[in-house]
């Protein structure tokens, strides 16, 4: 239990730090960057930051050639994908539509963990499954009363932005989901490719995948993490080549000139700062670490703290101003996620209970028992 509420804490901070990065990005570069050469330098400078991480706590570990294709898909679909996504649909809509749809991703990340039998469907009947089913539906609407009815708005803020036409504004809003589902399954694809089923410890439940040193990958997380990047950095690099050999111009929302598309004004160095070392490396390397120890939809729970987060942040440094539903919806995020942990707790309590009783029983001589894994199998 305390593992767990260790984790919640660090998830905690990580959903801060995400919230964090928009009011950095508001206050020291608002639309002065070209958000495909920002997320590419970000990407950059994560990279060596990410590898010497988990090269000073777990050691160097490279993937043989039979596992890349692991590596490249985390991190095609999780860093790659989900960043495209969200920034082509942040251009096709605006800030708030974003905000509205983000907390779907626990949702879908629920559906996408029991389809690919990495959770089991929660049981309505039995308390714990109403408690994690019912915390992660209250968390998402808490998220969403705070993004779609709070009138938490920075002094001076102008939030009104152009919709050019409903085509384009459905493609947007299709795009966010994208990039809600991508992030869902990544932690999805984490679990399947690298750190197996939250709690079993036998080797039938795990990833039969060991590095050149004869440790599992699942005992690596900041090693996942950093390599995946690597991949989800490449792609973003030949991206934003791309894009400066089509159209090697920029217009910002500030400004309405042309300008290069690789220029950064000094003051949205700050947001990148923050971004590499906050947005990049403590919060992905966070999630991952949760993400071997918790269910993945667990982890995805807590991603609506970071509509709270940004509330409370936009109050302290920008000056906003909360109302009811800022706060009704703060307390239905709170609520939702110890409901969440209740759930959890309680299904833990009852594994345990079971693995007791079954470590009880007295196995016959010509019978193989290995229930949750939590007996060896006996052999004659």
């Amino acid at each position: 239990m305390q593992d767990f509420f260790t984790c919640a804490a660090v998830l905690i901070f990580a959903q801060t730090g995400y919230a964090g990065s928009a009011v950095v990005a508001q206050v020291f570069a608002s639309g002065s960057v070209d958000p495909f050469v920002l997320s590419w330098i970000r990407d950059t400078l994560a990279v060596p930051f990410m590898l010497a991480l988990s090269i000073w706590v777990e050691g160097v570990h490279p993937p043989s050639r039979k596992e890349l294709w692991k590596f490249a898909l985390v991190g095609g679909v999780g860093i790659y994908a989900a960043q495209l996504m969200y920034i082509l649909g942040l251009f096709l809509t605006n800030a708030s539509v974003a905000s509205l749809l983000s907390p779907t991703m626990p949702v879908m990340c629920s559906i996408l963990a029991v389809i690919t039998g990495q959770e089991d469907l929660p049981r309505l009947s039995r308390l714990h499954g109403c408690l994690k089913s019912g915390g992660i539906l209250l968390a998402c609407c808490g998220a969403i009363m705070i993004v779609a009815l709070g009138k938490s708005k920075s002094k001076g803020s102008d939030d009104d932005d152009d919709e050019s036409s409903n085509a384009r504004f459905i493609a947007g809003e299709l795009l966010i989901l994208g990039n809600c589902a991508a992030s869902a399954l990544y932690l999805v694809l984490q679990k399947i490719l690298f750190f197996g089923r939250a709690g079993q410890k036998s080797e039938l439940d795990a990833p039969n995948s060991l590095t050149a040193a004869g440790i599992a990958w699942r005992e690596l997380p900041f090693t996942i993490i950093a390599y995946c990047y690597v991949v989800g950095a490449g792609f973003m690099t030949l991206t934003t080549m791309f894009l400066a050999c089509v159209s090697p111009t920029y217009v910002p929302k500030d400004t309405h000139e042309h300008v290069s598309r690789f220029d950064v004004p000094a003051k949205a160095w700050i947001v990148l700062v923050y971004m590499v070392l906050v947005t990049s490396v403590f919060c992905y390397c966070a999630a991952t670490w949760a993400n071997k120890r918790l269910p993945a939809s667990v982890v995805t729970a807590f991603w609506p703290c970071q509509a709270m987060a940004g509330v409370l942040l936009s109050v302290v440094f920008l000056g906003a101003i909360p109302n009811l539903f800022d706060l009704l919806g703060g307390l239905a995020i709170i609520l939702g996620l110890l409901a969440v942990c209740s759930g959890n707790h309680l299904l833990d309590a009852e594994e345990r209970m079971l693995c007791k009783n079954d470590s009880d029983l007295q196995v016959g001589p010509d019978i193989n028992t290995s229930l949750l894994g939590c007996l060896p199998e006996q052999k004659t």
